[in-house]
């Protein structure tokens, strides 16, 4: 019963945290500094079907330098201004919650 209760409560959160509805989206980002380049590797798929962005980055984590190059290289990427990207979660942490706003289709 427990098991089966812990299951829902995951698969609810996955479902809260990965859509914004109204051409927003939040993905799960996990960022790799002090990288040759800066670029994006590609998502990874854990055993829970979770899916991770891997983002090489070349600046330092200091003074949040990494986070800025962060934002740029996945404001190039997907289209869209960086004042349309958000750090939600993990600020100071290489897994980190990003929401993208304004996603424009093509």
């Amino acid at each position: 019963m427990t098991i089966v209760l812990l299951y829902a409560i995951l698969v609810m959160q996955r479902l809260c945290y990965r859509h914004d509805f109204s051409l927003k989206m939040v993905i799960n980002v996990k960022v790799m500094v002090n990288a040759s380049k800066s670029e994006i590797m590609g998502f990874e798929e854990d055993l829970f079907g979770n899916k991770t962005l891997r983002v090489r980055v070349s600046a330092t984590p200091q003074d949040g330098k990494a986070n800025i190059m962060l934002i740029k290289l996945l404001a190039t990427h997907f289209n869209v201004s960086r004042s349309d990207i958000t750090i939600i979660k993990g600020a100071t942490s290489r897994t980190k919650l990003i929401r993208i706003k304004q996603l424009k289709l093509q």
